[in-house]
């Protein structure tokens, strides 16, 4: 049974919802970057956050008005209420909001609890992220949050940041699961913004499937659309795909010899028993 565990092969979903209310423009847009080791978890080093992004670039250019549904309705609603906040938020008229939820079919832990923040780039601007709200059950892990990014009457650009890792460390010869590879399925939606460039890159050198649409770059560890054909389609119908990692074939082999050995020992010692228990008792 310990065996079969270990060749459980890990799927790690990310889902990400991005809309535009309030004033907007045609001309604004977004750019989804990940960036996961092998396995989906990171390794430990507080750096590589600033890749689990989705970059804005807004314009002052408007071109329609959207309603703010969300504003009053959603997770960021509760902003309003809090004169801190609606005090800022009433002089802005560019909202995105952001909802995600990432999830694995392992078990895992989720030890950033420091994933809230408010801050002021300037007078025109407010940035808020919600600490993401975990949940462990019989499926796996999952984790869902919010943010908010919002503008005055002005161009320019920020950052949503949102969490695709559940653990805080890197496979290893003990992971109960199998090391080598992994399936993701990518689901990122846009709404009343066009997104250019949705980019994902792994820590190590990974064998990526074939997969639709195909990249229009790919590398040793990253996979990169840029093409508008193709970045449409990731927000109609997602991306899934499967990798193989290079880096961690060989620790597999060791972990699967050494199990082997270990069976190998014990079904000796099991046979060496039964065999002295029956002619020793002649």
């Amino acid at each position: 049974m310990k065996y079969e565990t270990w060749n459980k092969i890990p799927s790690h979903q990310i889902e990400a919802l991005l809309s535009a209310e309030g004033l907007i423009s045609d001309k604004s847009y977004c750019n989804l970057k990940i960036k996961i080791d092998a396995g989906g978890f990171y390794l430990v080093d507080d750096s590589l956050a600033k890749y689990n992004i989705i970059e804005i670039r807004n314009d002052s250019n408007y071109t329609d008005s959207i309603k703010l549904n969300k504003l009053y309705t959603g997770k960021c609603g509760y902003l309003y209420r809090q004169p801190k906040y609606k005090k800022e938020l009433d002089n802005k008229s560019t909202f995105y909001i952001l909802d995600f939820i990432t999830h694995t079919n392992i078990k895992s832990r989720f030890d950033d609890r420091k994933y809230i923040g408010v801050c002021n780039y300037n007078e025109m601007t407010l940035d808020y992220i919600e600490q993401p709200q975990l949940k462990t059950d019989s499926l796996g892990t999952h984790t869902k949050g919010s943010g908010i990014l919002a503008y005055g009457r002005c161009d320019g650009g920020g950052t949503l940041q949102f969490n695709t890792n559940l653990g805080n460390s890197s496979p290893s010869f003990s992971s109960s699961w199998d090391i080598t590879q992994a399936n993701y399925y990518i689901d990122f939606k846009c709404s009343n913004i066009k997104c250019d460039t949705i980019s994902i890159e792994f820590i190590g050198a990974t064998d990526f499937s074939a997969m639709f649409p195909t990249p229009n770059k790919v590398t040793v560890s990253s996979i990169e659309f840029t093409d508008s054909a193709s970045v449409n389609e990731i927000l109609r119908n997602g991306l899934r795909f499967h990798t193989q990692f290079v880096q961690m074939k060989e620790l597999s082999s060791r972990r699967t010899f050494l199990l082997s050995v270990v069976f190998s020992l014990f079904i000796s010692l099991v046979a060496s028993i039964v065999y002295n228990f029956i002619f020793f008792r002649k």
